[in-house]
């Protein structure tokens, strides 16, 4: 008969325990919502186990508090609990929130292309909009001198001149939700142009005594007026042999960045260029001052930048190229080369 009893106790207790198990199961496992909504949870430094379970339950992301504490204790998490800004639902299960807030904050990595002859007000705004950096920010960042010695071809950039011309096109990774430093993204363009430009073709541009900032402002009006490589080394040879012979260098594409700097404005908002424009006093018209620009006009790609450095010589001393086919005329003379402006410009 004691045996029966006890057989019997233990079934009960057993049977009590399995309830319990399956209970704290149901707690941890289930979640507050089935329908709820991600919401935005800061978690300070420092915050007690206590107080995070307060702010998940008043944030209807848990149920229970208890639970939601006993199962942290459980795993020995108490002290592993991060500080940082969250996305959490309440559709999911506490032992999903818990391991989140153990791994910590997970910086949101974003992937983004910067397309071939962007200047850096495309650039900013395509940035500030994915919440990578804050507006005009990467417009307004100058090079420090710690970063130019750090970067060396740097040196080159007249006091007070952003990194415009510098910002390799490229597909970049960057992380959102870091304070929107804009210094990280630009050390980010700065590596991948050191990487791709400078440690390749620094020697070639010194052995034909030439300074990389005047190549990449030569190859960024390259960029924005010829797309075929082999026409873009015609050109470039056109524009070297104009500078040589102290010619202006009529580039409409340099007038509509003045336009740009001016108004600090995307290339599509400033276009399309008026007649009263070619008057207009700025560095970057070519027209009425001789020389390069005073920077690059957008951020040359590759082959640009190989076509400034390396250029085809000939007879030619103008071009144009057709906005709608994009083929590019070479001429001789003035007369032919006002035709062909006549023709497929409009003036």
């Amino acid at each position: 008969m004691r045996k029966v009893m006890i057989k019997n106790i233990f079934l009960i207790l057993g049977g009590i325990l399995v309830i319990l198990i399956c209970y704290f199961g149901y707690q941890i496992e289930t979640p507050y919502s089935l329908s709820g909504e991600f919401k935005k949870i800061e978690i300070r430094k420092g915050a007690s186990l206590n107080e995070i379970a307060k702010i998940l339950k008043e944030s209807k992301i848990i149920r229970s508090q208890k639970f939601f504490k006993f199962y942290i204790l459980l795993k020995g998490w108490q002290k592993q609990l991060k500080a940082g800004s969250y996305k959490l639902c309440g559709c999911r299960a506490i032992s999903e929130i818990a391991r989140t807030l153990k791994i910590g904050e997970r910086k949101q990595e974003k992937e983004i292309t910067i397309l071939e002859g962007w200047s850096i007000y495309e650039i900013d705004k395509k940035l500030s909009a994915e919440g990578i950096i804050k507006p005009k920010s990467l417009i307004s960042f100058l090079p420090s001198p710690a970063l130019k010695e750090k970067y060396p071809f740097l040196l080159e950039v007249p006091k007070g001149q952003n990194l415009e011309g510098f910002l390799f096109p490229d597909t970049y990774r960057f992380f959102k939700n870091q304070n929107k430093d804009v210094s990280l993204v630009a050390e980010k363009f700065l590596k991948n142009f050191q990487k791709k430009v400078y440690e390749r073709y620094s020697q070639e541009i010194e052995r034909k005594s030439k300074r990389l900032y005047e190549v990449l402002i030569l190859a960024s009006l390259l960029e924005k007026e010829v797309i075929d490589f082999k026409e873009k080394r015609i050109a470039s040879g056109i524009l070297w042999k104009r500078l040589k012979l102290a010619k202006p260098l009529e580039v409409d594409a340099a007038l509509i960045y003045g336009k740009q700097k001016k108004f600090q404005k995307t290339w599509k908002e400033v276009l399309p260029l008026k007649k009263f424009d070619f008057s207009l006093n700025s560095l970057y018209n070519t027209y009425i001052h001789p020389g390069l620009p005073p920077t690059p006009i957008c951020n040359p790609s590759l082959a640009s930048i190989k076509a400034a450095i390396f250029p085809q010589k000939s007879s030619y001393l103008y071009y144009l190229t057709d906005p709608k086919t994009k083929k590019t005329y070479f001429s001789k003379s003035y007369q032919n080369h006002l035709y062909l402006r006549k023709k497929y410009l409009g003036f």
